[in-house]
């Protein structure tokens, strides 16, 4: 007996295959699998870490007209 583990993404699929299953006769069996979730723990870290100061910015206007400034469409050389 072989095994073989098919991973489906779109339910389509998963009905074509299960016509063919049959059309086959072929025995056989699923297992659907969830998404991992986070933890909340996990999300109480990246919280806790956010409220700490991790977007602490010394002269916050400053850095703002700076980056708006990098973000600007500038001509390319040699393009005109």
């Amino acid at each position: 007996m072989t095994e073989v583990i098919i991973k489906i993404k779109e339910p389509s699929e998963l009905q074509r295959l299960y016509s063919f299953l049959e059309q086959f006769k072929m025995e056989y069996r699923f297992k659907t699998q969830s998404a991992p979730t986070k933890k909340k723990g996990d999300i109480d870290k990246v919280l806790k870490l956010i409220d700490s100061g991790a977007f602490e910015i010394p002269n916050f206007d400053e850095f703002m007209a700076d980056f708006e400034e990098n973000r600007q469409d500038r001509p390319l050389p040699g393009r005109e």
